[in-house]
């Protein structure tokens, strides 16, 4: 037979090894690059496509003689069917066509985990096998110590390896090739035999079984030191390059003295999983192939421990299945410390279970250079794991880019388009999928969504023009009628783990909020719908935060911000399409554009007994059939409703009796216009909060008056901003009335002497000559406000009410004079207009006054000297108003803001230095001020508006102004006091620059207060003229 080397003789003439003539009687060559090609697409997709030197992604190498290349092929295919696949060199991927092979062969020999060594005469009798045997040796002794040798004793016992006389020959064969290269080395040959006898390896014995349970023992053996070489698809993920990186560039970031412990949260359809399973491809040769993912409730959790010691250990999966759960937990905290491992623990709940799942893996001691990856959808969570908050960070998010190739990967397989047309039509179909996730202006694409849209855009068509068509049929991502929802059965399973009552808040704050009072907010409305106090309420706000569901929660402003899905989610819970629920088992039901058919059936109970929410909302005329309102409706069938909702119910006429509704606890009635009453409310023991808003200004026509019966004692809450009759009685079995909010209604006579728990009054548009029955509140109200009532007169118990800190009283025209005002020594804020001012020095409580439209007969405003606590004072329209000598003469330590707009006979202002708190001047309309007051030294002072003054600035006051550490650019120039807040020319008094707010895009708007002027969306500046310059005339 021909031999492998002179087979070889013409492919190594160039190479570093050159051709043996001698050896003319070896066995037939296995490495034949024309006889077999096999493409391994598996391995190809792993390799550098810029690099055709082999990565040593071939963890184990088959070492053989020609002589044996049939055992071997088999061999190899054994360890394929197992996910190894090893440097064998009639594979195609391990050799491939064109490339300089020898060179291939001594880079893999160095870089494997393993040399699997077929021993038989022939190896040892062969250059290139001992070539590799040299090479493996070499490695380990160099860079690759960790490198094992496997020899497996197959035409060639051990007995007959150790034997002299045959070694003797080997070595005479040897010589001979060295007398013809003198790069073969032979002593480092005989120790490399040394080495290999070294290692324990595997013996064939016909007695024991034949070739099959050889080859079964050689594979099992292998498997147990090496893991395979199995990858997670990934070819799908559009962006995970730089979403890993931006991950990567974040676990940098924590100390890394010992193991790295980071945490990820998001929420679902973010992207978490997918990006844990690239992970462990990006660190799988790092780390050795020791990496794992965990996702939390997809097996159970002896499954999940079985795979993770099965991935990062060598330990045999049979004896995992035969052991308990606890004695699994000890193998794993046993092994954890042998090597560095990555370890990601996907999708950690906020309930007991999981968190006690994922400590358990968390407390086990890793090696010291291991990296845990924790993901959940809530930072909280990361916390309650005890995750240092600073190494917890936010989901990158997916880019425009990368969010366009995910949609045509699923919409269209990847194909790109070039027409313009075709371009905008995708950019719509992304723009579907570009969600708010609050009220500031955060959006960001989500990868489940594209994922979903691009599927079942795929359905319907390949051309981007049918996907537009089509968008309107799949706003729900759920084109194609599955029974789980493709995104919202995701998003499902953080709200199904709540609680009951924590899905009733949930739903509660998205759907069935009504129109909220000025002073009412949303906690105080929960908590009188749940009957919780302030703190309780809370606490069920912040845990829904903490479980993703709500993007934010500000218990100041008593705001919450939900994410447009899980908005949107709410929405169809509420109509009943992510639930396929008979109708009377659902708990909550919002009718959106759709007439209520199910209210007019009967139910197989005395009532739908689960349903305790109900909102009834049409948009649109269409959404109602023929003339039907709710006359269908048995109200008695609904007598478990808490909280309803009806808004823009136009055909909703006659007469509406609630008396049916016996748990009702709140009534929202949002554009309801033409009802002739609204009756029954007044036995509802457990209403405690009415609001009935109708925002119609534009058609008076369809103003009617309804008449409205007797409210409830247990009333707490009431808000009527509608043209609705009152009679004199409505309040008055209204003991523990709290809050009331009136405004355009008919009410000749309200007799307040019965509210005896009120603490809130606001009335507008009233017309009432008087308010009777103030004094059953002398102590419980704290705040009035009484604006554009035209016929009041009198307040006769005003005097009297010694808790009130809030009282305004504006646009009253009849209302002229203030008595007993000396009184009132808990007013903190005190908005009067167009009366007299008589007591002021006793009000040392106040924190915020404002006198305007001052009557001409007060030429003087008082001294404030003494009130310490005044943080705002606005003396603004007081057109006769020429000085404010002697007024800001005293210590007002925190005085914040001083407001002048309108003054126009003002003309000099006192030195305003001595205010050392101030922090906004406005003088704007100031037209007869000539000179800019005294203010060097206020260091605290950020905005001063000059707009439309007289104020001529010299050098000296663009000095000052340009002292003043934390002042922003000036607004100056012309315009009228309805812009004061969005003036668009201000002087930069450090630059002398005059910069000017540019239109963009057409929008003639200004998108945040004035303060935050670099916000602007475009600016730009030019030199100021020269000095002096008259501040209101600045133009550009």
């Amino acid at each position: 037979m021909e031999t492998r080397d002179r087979k070889m003789k013409s492919q190594l003439q160039t190479q570093w090894w050159q051709p043996d003539d001698a050896a003319d009687n070896g066995p037939e060559t296995s490495r034949r690059r024309d006889v077999i090609n096999v493409n391994d697409d598996r391995l190809t997709d792993s390799m550098r496509e810029d690099d055709p030197i082999l990565e040593p992604k071939h963890k184990i190498f088959l070492s053989h003689s020609g002589a044996q290349k049939d055992f071997v092929e088999y061999l190899c295919g054994e360890l394929e069917r197992r996910h190894h696949f090893p440097f064998f060199d009639r594979r195609a991927s391990s050799l491939p066509k064109g490339e300089r092979f020898p060179e291939l062969i001594l880079k893999a020999a160095q870089q494997c985990k393993m040399a699997v060594v077929v021993i038989s005469e022939d190896y040892f009798a062969s250059k290139w096998p001992m070539i590799e045997l040299n090479a493996f040796v070499q490695a380990r002794s160099r860079s690759n110590t960790r490198l094992k040798i496997l020899p497996l004793f197959y035409k060639l016992s051990v007995l007959e390896f150790g034997n002299e006389e045959r070694r003797a020959q080997w070595f005479k064969k040897w010589e001979g090739w060295a007398q013809a290269d003198v790069r073969i080395n032979i002593n480092e040959w005989k120790e490399a035999l040394k080495v290999l006898a070294s290692f324990n390896g595997i013996e064939y014995n016909p007695i024991l079984g034949g070739t099959q349970t050889y080859l079964k023992s050689i594979v099992t053996s292998i498997c147990e030191e090496i893991h395979p070489d199995i990858k997670w698809y990934d070819s799908h993920v559009q962006g995970s390059t730089h979403l890993c990186q931006e991950i990567q560039d974040k676990i940098q970031q924590v100390q890394r003295n010992e193991v790295c412990v980071v945490g990820f949260y998001g929420m679902g359809g973010i992207g978490k999983t997918t990006i844990c399973k690239a992970l462990c491809n990006v660190f799988c040769q790092e780390f050795e192939g020791k990496v794992t993912h965990v996702e939390f409730g997809s097996q159970s959790p002896k499954e999940l421990l079985c795979g993770v010691i099965q991935d990062l250990t060598n330990t045999s999966p049979e004896l995992l299945q035969r052991l308990i759960l606890d004695k699994c937990k000890h193998i794993f905290h046993k092994t954890m410390r042998e090597q560095k491992i990555f370890l990601a623990l996907d999708n950690v709940w906020d309930d007991f279970k999981s968190i006690e799942e994922a400590k358990m893996y968390l407390q086990a001691h890793f090696h010291d250079e291991s990296i845990v990856m924790v993901t959940s959808r809530s930072l909280k969570t990361l916390t309650y794991l005890g995750i240092d908050e600073s190494n917890c960070f936010p989901m990158p998010e997916l880019g425009h880019k990368d969010a366009k190739k995910l949609l045509l990967y699923h919409a269209a397989s990847g194909k790109q388009f070039s027409s313009h047309q075709d371009k905008q039509d995708i950019e719509e179909c992304i723009a579907f999928c570009y969600f708010s996730k609050d009220k500031k202006g955060g959006r960001h694409y989500l990868p489940l969504a594209l994922k979903a849209l691009g599927v079942q855009l795929g359905c319907v068509g390949n051309e981007p023009s049918i996907w537009v068509k089509t968008l309107p049929k799949v706003k729900d991502f759920n084109y194609l009628e599955e029974e789980n929802n493709p995104v919202f059965s995701i998003l499902r399973s953080s709200f199904d783990r709540l609680q009951a009552v924590d899905q009733n808040v949930f739903m509660d704050v998205v759907l069935f909020t009504p129109r909220l009072s000025p002073a009412v907010g949303l906690i105080q409305w929960l908590s009188l719908v749940y009957s919780q106090d302030l703190q309780e309420i809370q606490s069920r706000l912040r845990r829904l935060k903490e479980r993703g569901l709500l993007e934010a929660v500000n218990m100041t402003s008593q705001t919450i911000r939900v994410h447009d899905l899980y908005r949107e989610f709410a929405e169809l819970e509420g109509e009943g399409k992510l639930n396929a629920k008979k109708f009377k088992k659902r708990m909550w039901v919002n009718y959106k554009d759709t007439f209520p058919a199910e209210l007019e059936m009967t139910p197989s109970h005395t009532c739908w007994q689960n349903l305790t929410r109900l909102s009834i909302v049409a948009k649109s005329r269409s959404s109602w059939q023929d003339s039907r309102s709710l006359e269908g409706i048995e109200w008695r069938n609904c007598s478990n409703v808490v909280v309803l909702k009806l808004k823009k119910l136009d055909r909703l006429r006659g007469d509406l009796n609630l008396a049916a509704l016996k748990c009702l606890k709140s009534l929202g009635l949002i554009d309801i216009y033409e009802l002739d009453t609204l009756d029954g409310l007044q036995d509802l023991n457990n209403l405690s909060y009415i609001s009935w808003v109708n925002y119609n200004k534009d058609n008076p026509s369809k103003v009617v008056h309804t008449r409205m019966g007797q409210l409830p004692s247990s009333l707490k809450v009431l808000q009527l901003f509608v043209e609705v009759w009152l009679g004199p009685d409505v309040i008055s079995r209204c003991t523990d009335l709290r809050e009331l909010d009136l405004a355009r209604c008919e009410a000749d006579n309200l007799d307040f002497s019965n509210c005896l728990s009120l603490q809130s009054i606001w009335l507008c548009s009233l017309p009432l000559r008087a308010l009777w029955g103030l004094s059953a509140t002398t102590v419980t109200l704290s705040s009035l406000h009484v604006s554009l009532c035209l016929d009041l007169v009198e307040i006769p118990d005003l005097g009297r009410l010694v808790g009130l800190q809030l009282l305004e009283l504006t646009w009253n025209v009849k209302f002229k004079k203030l008595p007993d005002l000396e009184k009132l020594t808990s007013l903190q804020v005190l908005s009067i207009d167009r009366m007299e001012i008589g007591g002021l020095g006793c009000l040392r409580r106040l924190r915020e006054l404002e006198f305007t439209y001052l009557p001409p007969s007060v030429l003087k405003l008082p001294n404030l000297s003494g009130f310490e606590k005044l943080q705002d004072v606005d003396f603004s329209h007081n057109r006769e108003l020429s000085s404010l000598e002697g007024v800001f003469a005293g210590y007002l330590p925190v005085l914040r803001s001083l407001t002048l707009l309108g003054c126009t006979s003002l003309i000099l202002l006192p030195d305003l230095s001595g205010l050392r708190s101030l922090q906004s001047l406005n003088l704007h309309d100031c037209s007869s001020l000539i000179r800019l007051p005294g203010l060097s030294g206020l260091r605290n002072l950020e905005d001063v508006c000059l707009c439309g003054s007289g104020i001529m600035l010299r050098e000296e006051d663009i000095f000052i102004l340009a002292s003043l550490p934390l002042l922003r650019p000036v607004m100056v120039g012309n315009y009228p006091m309805s812009s004061a807040l969005t003036c668009r020319l201000r002087l930069d008094v450090v630059r002398l620059k005059v910069l000017k707010w540019v239109r963009s895009s057409g929008q003639d708007e200004y998108q945040s207060e004035y303060q935050s002027w670099l916000s602007w969306k475009k600016w730009v500046a030019k030199d100021l003229d020269c000095l002096p310059v008259n501040a209101g005339n600045i133009d550009f």
